[in-house]
């Protein structure tokens, strides 16, 4: 058992990355013009990079009241 925010702790440490250096999309039928991108697990992403920088904006604070 975790809290939320070990549980986004864990999510962030996990995170893969591509060649690159920017977060990989992963697979699925999440967006059928992009579910196969990341299924050999290379498929990299700019918006996902855009994405995760605006959330860690947002959870920086959160870590603030943490320590």
């Amino acid at each position: 058992m975790a809290t939320v925010y070990e549980h986004c702790l864990a999510a962030l440490d996990l995170a893969p990355t591509g060649e690159h250096g920017l977060p990989l999309m992963g697979g699925g039928d999440w967006n059928d013009g992009m579910n196969r991108v990341g299924r050999e697990g290379r498929g990299e992403s700019v918006w996902m990079g855009f994405f995760l920088y605006t959330i860690l904006g947002e959870f920086i604070p959160v870590c603030g009241q943490h320590g």
